[in-house]
């Protein structure tokens, strides 16, 4: 299932979320391309959807998804991969549908739609989630 783009280290990635919650980055550095199998967000944390990515403007990219118990996890990169757990909006608020993923100030944010169709944000904070 893609993930989306960004652009991390300073080269273009491309993110894929594999079964088995293996996330696939493929990234291009001097005219080739190279695949690494990040490692997955934990040992019980099964991942079911992906969510989106985004940049902010330190230069830190994000993935966003889902898990089986409907928390988003953020994938985020600064000088590695690193996976932080950033729950649910609100209690008993699922997250069904990805709307997009984007900047408010100098922060990454989440979009999504719940089950009665109300829509979310999700802010991070520079300092990684």
């Amino acid at each position: 299932m893609p993930l989306g783009t960004v652009v991390a280290g300073g080269d273009p990635n491309v993110l894929v979320l594999a079964p088995q919650d293996v996330l696939w980055n493929s990234w291009l550095t001097n005219d080739n391309w190279q695949w690494g199998k990040e490692s997955p967000p934990g040992s019980n944390v099964s991942l079911t959807q992906p969510l989106g990515t985004t940049v902010v403007s330190n230069g830190d990219a994000y993935a966003f998804a889902l898990n089986q118990e409907q928390n988003t996890w953020a994938c985020w990169y600064d000088t590695a991969w690193q996976w932080t757990d950033l729950g649910q909006p609100a209690s008993n608020t699922n997250v069904v549908l990805p709307v997009g993923t984007g900047l408010f100030g100098s922060n990454a944010a989440l979009f999504g739609l719940d089950i009665q169709g109300n829509l979310w944000m999700l802010l991070s904070s520079q300092s990684g989630t």
